[in-house]
């Protein structure tokens, strides 16, 4: 696997430079310190919530999506977009204001460091704190409460108004957290703040970042998230980032960079329904929503909900995303019970956790994924924690045949974090590897010297990125230009064998309807652990006519053990 940067413990980088016409400091602290958590607690699973981006710890009922008795050894997780009010799940409402007020740094207070959050802190840049709320790190709307305890709640027995009845717990129950606020209750989450955040998340020296916040979709390449997510990725730390909720539209997906881990909602194994009554007399059940009356248990396999934003990638159109699905409609998790559920200033109901949906709620449980996995591989870099997560994946089934979208609503499957402990093979990238990458596909010099940190970068001393997408990356999209005549793109990856000794993988190719494709060599063989092997995908077209469409089939490396899946999407007049 690629070795990361080497990093002095003794030395603070900082560096200038310009974003969206702001000046930044960037302070990176080039060691980084890993926090352990020594209690051995199971991995539980998690449910959504509504609005931009919020979740929810996982009941009885949808347990099969995270797996039960697992084992977390160590490891801490998480910046969100707001800190624990109140809440249960970490402890009271008192104990909990004691231990987050005022600014945390790497060095934790003695009181903290047997806490559920060992920090927090808010960003405010241009000190105009809405109305209201507060200067502080507290939640104001609820929404990083609900994703915080999503990704590592303890054990509560809870409910939502009767339903959702039972144990609930976060995906990693046994990790700590750290609370970045960057978004506040008038609606803004600056790109200042937002990339402070980032800054203060590194040198604190957390493991792996929650992102549940996107801008609007388009088409930046330097945006706060980006250039944060990919100095994070530096330092080791993976940050997975909601994919957006302005599905089914094509094109919609934020968080769009290789870098980052990006993931869409999907649905649980059960649903919450209630009547709806129309002014002519008829009765639909439907489901979602604040208010459900009753719900249906044992639904059987996960789906897409419109809300989760598609693909293909608006900027970077060789890298498929998003890149996975978790869990994201109707997720039960905590909430300040400051706010009404509504946050309507009529509405005089509170309660201590809540039903939300939304690819905010999803990202969390991919957090804990992520977090479950590096425990088990501490050294492992965040590209290959997101290949083992990616490769693992569920295979949703095909739900969308009328916009043909589906690897562009669920990109790799849903995530199963027991096979992503032992996924066999690893895709793995490190800074020079995207760094390579931008050169090859979005050769623009002033972005790219944002992301080197460096004045001086040169693409030219750069070594050539190979094949179609200039990237070794767990899936393969080929964006066909000129459908009126045949053409042909070839793929170069290699691997990395992450299992315990030699092994022998065989490749099998579904390939896309219409598409020929070949793998060449057939058969990698690995005589020891960490040893990498090279293969060559060509993917061939026919010329076609009529509307863009995509069509998707798969590749699969298997060693009688392991299936390392990566989905194949050919494009047709982008």
């Amino acid at each position: 696997m690629d070795e990361p940067m080497e990093k002095s413990d003794k030395q603070l980088h900082a560096q200038h430079f310009n974003l969206h016409k702001m000046s930044w400091k960037l302070n990176i602290l080039t060691s980084r310190r890993s926090l352990l958590i020594h209690s051995m607690e199971p991995l539980p699973c998690s449910i959504p919530s509504s609005q931009n981006h919020p979740p929810l710890a996982c009941t009885k009922g949808s347990s099969h999506y995270g797996g039960e008795g697992l084992v977390l050894p160590k490891y801490i997780v998480y910046l969100g977009d707001k800190v624990h009010d109140s809440v249960d799940v970490v402890g009271s409402h008192h104990d909990l204001l004691s231990e987050i007020l005022g600014r945390y740094h790497s060095k934790l207070p003695k009181l903290q460091r047997h806490s559920k959050i060992i920090g927090g802190q808010y960003f405010r840049m241009d000190k105009n704190i809405p109305k209201g709320e507060y200067a502080s790190p507290l939640d104001f709307i609820g929404h990083g409460t609900h994703t915080s305890s999503t990704a590592a709640g303890v054990n509560v027995e809870t409910n939502f108004y009767g339903l959702a009845s039972g144990t609930a717990h976060g995906g990693v129950p046994s990790a700590r957290i750290a609370m970045y606020k960057v978004c506040w209750g008038d609606g803004t989450c600056n790109d200042e703040d937002t990339f402070a955040a980032f800054d203060a998340a590194i040198y604190d020296g957390v493991d792996i970042i929650n992102l549940s916040l996107g801008q609007s979709p388009g088409h930046h390449v330097t945006d706060a998230i980006a250039v944060g997510s990919f100095h994070a990725m530096r330092y080791g730390i993976l940050t997975a980032a909601s994919a957006g909720n302005d599905g089914p539209f094509h094109r919609t997906v934020v968080n769009y960079a290789p870098w980052l881990l990006t993931v869409g909602a999907s649905t649980i194994d059960r649903q919450f329904k209630s009547d709806l009554k129309l002014g002519n007399g008829k009765t639909y059940s439907v489901s979602g929503g604040c208010h459900p009356q009753s719900y249906e248990a044992n639904v059987t396999a996960p789906t897409m909900f419109a809300f989760s934003s598609r693909g293909p990638n608006p900027v970077y159109k060789s890298i498929l995303k998003p890149d996975l699905v978790a869990p994201g409609l109707d997720v039960l998790a905590a909430y300040p019970d400051a706010q009404s559920v509504t946050r309507y200033p009529e509405d005089d109901r509170h309660a201590k956790y809540i039903i939300q949906s939304g690819t905010s709620m999803a990202a969390p449980h991919v957090t804990a994924a992520a977090a479950y996995v590096k425990s088990f591989h501490p050294t492992w870099s965040p590209a290959a924690i997101k290949s083992a997560l990616i490769t693992t994946a569920k295979v949703m089934t095909p739900g969308n045949t009328i916009t043909k979208d589906d690897e562009y609503a669920y990109g790799a499957g849903q995530i199963d974090p027991v096979k992503a402990v032992d996924p066999g093979l690893v895709y793995d990238a490190n800074q020079q590897s995207y760094l390579n990458f931008l050169c090859a596909k979005h050769p623009d010099m002033d972005a790219i010297r944002v992301f080197a940190v460096s004045k001086n970068v040169d693409c030219s001393k750069f070594p050539a990125a190979e094949g179609y997408d200039a990237l070794n990356y767990p899936t393969f999209q080929y964006i066909v230009e000129d459908v009126s005549k045949p053409s042909v793109a070839e793929f170069q990856r290699y691997v990395t064998n992450v299992g315990s000794g030699p092994a022998t993988y065989q490749v099998t190719v579904k390939a896309p309807e219409g598409v020929q494709v070949t793998v060449s060599p057939s058969t990698l063989s690995f005589i020891s652990p960490y040893q990498k092997q090279q293969f060559k995908v060509t993917v061939k077209t026919s010329a076609v006519t009529g509307d863009a469409y995509a069509v998707s089939g798969s590749l699969v490396w298997s060693d009688g053990v392991h299936s390392v899946k990566s989905p194949i999407v050919v494009h047709y007049a982008y």
